[in-house]
């Protein structure tokens, strides 16, 4: 839906589903954040593989991160 979108091929059903999906990703990175400044808060070390899904923890280490600062 992302490439149709760009390519303006999407159609209106198609793009309330993509702004959908895309308000809800939204949501989660910000609840994720939101709980680990309270895990920071309170001491705890937190590990990259605690705040990424399985799925894209192994591409962050990828890249090189192991943990966030």
């Amino acid at each position: 839906m992302i490439a149709k979108n760009t390519y303006g091929t999407i159609t209106p059903e198609e793009y309330t589903e993509l702004a959908t999906l895309v308000d809800d990703g939204q949501r989660l990175i910000l609840r994720k954040a939101t709980a680990m400044d309270i895990l920071l808060d309170r001491g705890y070390q937190v590990q990259l593989n605690d705040m990424k899904s399985a799925d894209t923890a192994n591409l962050c280490y990828d890249f090189g991160y192991t943990s966030i600062p």
